[in-house]
Order: C-alpha cells, then structure tokens, then sequence
C-alpha cells in the first residue's frame, strides 16, 4: 500500500537535520518501498535547492529525490488548504497516510484545529507530535482534548524522541534477560537511581525558546521522566502491550519531594538573553519517589543542565551493599558486564532503529511502543504542578555556576 508521509514544517531545523535523513535511510535500506514524501512549509522553496541543502554534493544520488516534492502551505488561506487536500488524495482509502507536525509549540492547536476542522482527519490518516505537550498540566491536557476532538487515540502518535533511543529499547529487554538482575531489580536490594542528562554546550542562541522553558520544561518533564519510567517499570514479558502497560504503571506512582528540589543558573545567562531579571533555571536536580511498593524509599534523581564541563547521559544505579552498576547513553550505549559477582551476557541489540527512522517505521506500522500515552504526559505534568506554581509566586532561588562546571560542584554549593 502506497504510504505518503506529510512533514509540516519541513524547512526548519528539525526537519532538514532528522527528518528528511530518517525517511533517505528507510527508503535506502528498502524498510519503506511504496512511498511519498511532501514538505510543507510557509514559503516556497526550490526542491533541488532544498535537498542540496541537506545532502550537499550527493544530494542528487539520494532515493528520495525521487519521491519528494514540496508545498506552501497557509493555515489562513483556505485555498492552500483546499488545494493540499486535493494533493495528498485525503479521500483515497488505499494509502495510508502520516503526517508528522513538526511545529512551533504556539502553533499546534491552530494546526490540529485546521485540519481537524477540513476533514483530514480520515480513519486511515495518523498524525505525529512532538513535545513539548503543552507548557503545564492544564496547557497540555487542552491541547490533547483538542486532538481527541478530531482524531481517534489509534491515530496518534506523541513523540518523545528519547523513548526511540536504542539504548532505552534495549533496556527492557536487559531486564528481563538476566533472573538474577531482574530478581534484585527492587526497593528490596536498591538504594538510588541517577540519571543525568548533561551538556557542555550553553543556549546556543535559543533566547525566547530557552527563556519560556528551562531545564525543568526543555528536558526533565518530558525525556528524564521518560527514561526514568522506562527503567524502573517491570514488564512480565517483552510483549509491546505489556511494556506499555508497566510503563504507564510505574509513571503514575512517581511523586516528587519538592523541597529537594535544586536549581542553578550559569553566569553570563542574564547578558546573552538580554534580561538582568530572568530566574530561568540552567541546571535543575530533582528528587521523586515511587507509591509503588516494590520501590518504596527508594531515590530517584534526575540532573540536567547546560554549560557544563562534558556532556554525559548515564544511568546509575547504587545498591545497598555498596555496588553500583553505571550505564552510559552517551558517547557510546555502555551496559555493564557483570553484577553481583556474576557475569552479565547482554548483547546489546544494534539492529533497532534510532530515533526518527524508528519514529516513522513504527508508526506506519502501526506499532506505539517507542511512543508516549496522554496518561504518563498528564501525570508527568502533575508530578510537576505544585513546583511550577511555587516558582510563578516567587518561590525559586537559583543557585550560580561557572560556565564549565562539574555537576557535583553546583549540587554540595
């Protein structure tokens, strides 16, 4: 069956850097065959010149020149509405059709409400969003009544692009592979889970994204939570449903000790957002625990901020009798080899696909298992409410640090 993916906002960054790229390996590894590709932006563009911008000098040797065309597209202008839906066919029940919504998060409920309102929303059309959902609880539990006003929850899919990671794929099934582990994966045999998220790398220039989010909104709320999620829950088996199922479980026994809470801000932030009076935080450490009774007293902690002396993503896990287990995200997916004075025979799975090219295969296929649910972003939000509420009336104090600073420094300040 003919499949036509629709990228809205195709010229950004996120499109000509992760998406165009993603669907060029599918179809280069013969994992999509009968397919269409339409950029959609504001602004028309020069295909050729589009994809050169992408591919440079190889650019004409890609197989998706061949598939791609591009249109301009106005949510205002009824015409460019009417004529988009001519173009992709909407009424043609034999393709099956996906459209990933890679837009400004002010955009999104005028999108969906364009679309949803000129009858694209078809049963055999899913659409694909990426966070952020919404910037607090009631913000995204609009934006999802919005969604469900027009399109059924089968065809939905809400993107955090960590839950596509191989190594967040392939944690699962190191669980559930090794009895001992697994048997002492508990409250019972552990006493903390870390997992930091660290940049060495400032703003970057992202001034009115980074000033309306900080670190709470641009990585904790969405991605931690999510790999935290993914780790701690305890699927039976390796059933996609079952996976779902326990992480969603495990989301929602999450709650937050909120006085534990520590944030900081790097010197010179103030200056390069031209704001002396900005209280964004740069650095955030959280401290949540588990109703779960399998994880009662138990710490988990997530650590995230920018311009910082490396960056790291790992997960740390330390035990009651002293052992600690270190896995590493990045540079390299990094499992450990032995625990409990007993060798570990994972192999790690290579094969998965990464991020966007498993975005887009799963979800043509009808499979949300790298996809986040509406419960684990709500309750996401929730864990969160009371904080944001405090910080809105004046109760955040930031700490200070040096561009280059080691984590564990800002932390004992």
């Amino acid at each position: 069956m003919l499949t036509k993916v629709i990228i809205f906002g195709a010229s950004g960054d996120l499109g000509k850097r992760k998406l165009i790229p993603a669907m060029e390996n599918l179809i280069d590894k013969k994992l999509i065959t009968d397919v269409e590709v339409i950029g959609i932006g504001r602004r028309k563009i020069n295909v050729e010149e589009y994809l050169q911008d992408i591919f440079k000098d190889s650019w004409y040797e890609k197989n998706i020149t061949k598939v791609f065309d591009f249109y301009d597209f106005d949510i205002t202008n009824q015409v460019t509405i009417d004529n988009l839906y001519k173009k992709i066919d909407i009424n043609n029940p034999n393709q099956n059709v996906i459209m990933f919504l890679s837009l400004p998060p002010n955009n999104m409920e005028d999108y969906i409400n364009t679309l949803g309102m000129n009858k694209f929303n078809k049963p055999n059309v899913k659409i694909l969003i990426e966070k952020p959902f919404g910037d607090n609880y009631e913000s995204a539990k609009r934006l999802f009544n919005v969604i469900n006003s027009y399109f059924k929850d089968q065809n939905v899919f809400l993107l955090d692009h960590y839950l596509c990671k191989k190594f967040m794929q392939n944690f699962n099934n190191f669980k559930l592979l090794d009895a001992n582990f697994y048997k002492k994966f508990n409250s019972e045999y552990i006493e903390s889970i870390n997992i930091n998220a660290l940049e060495a790398i400032d703003i970057q220039g992202r001034v009115n994204f980074y000033e309306q989010t900080g670190a709470l909104k641009d990585f904790v709320v969405n991605h931690m939570m999510e790999m935290l999620c993914t780790v701690i829950s305890l699927p039976k088996n390796l059933k996609n449903e079952e996976i779902i199922k326990s992480r969603i479980a495990a989301c929602k026994q999450l709650f937050l000790i909120n006085d534990d809470t520590i944030t900081a801000q790097y010197l010179g932030y103030k200056d390069e957002v031209n704001n002396q009076a900005s209280i964004t935080e740069t650095f955030i450490k959280i401290h949540l625990r588990s109703n779960d009774k399998k994880w009662t007293n138990v710490d988990f902690f997530l650590t995230s901020g920018k311009a910082l002396s490396e960056k790291s993503n790992t997960i740390v896990i330390k035990y009651k009798n002293g052992e600690i287990l270190n896995f590493e995200l990045f540079p390299q997916n990094v499992f450990p080899n032995s625990f409990d004075n007993q060798p570990l025979n994972f192999i790690f799975n290579n094969s998965l696909l990464d991020c966007y090219e498993g975005v887009f295969f799963n979800a043509i296929n009808d499979n949300k298992i790298v996809f986040a649910t509406i419960e684990e972003i709500l309750h996401n939000w929730q864990v969160y409410d009371e904080l944001l509420v405090g910080w809105k009336n004046g109760k955040k104090h930031n700490l200070s640090y040096n561009k280059n600073a080691k984590y564990q420094t800002i932390v004992k300040n």
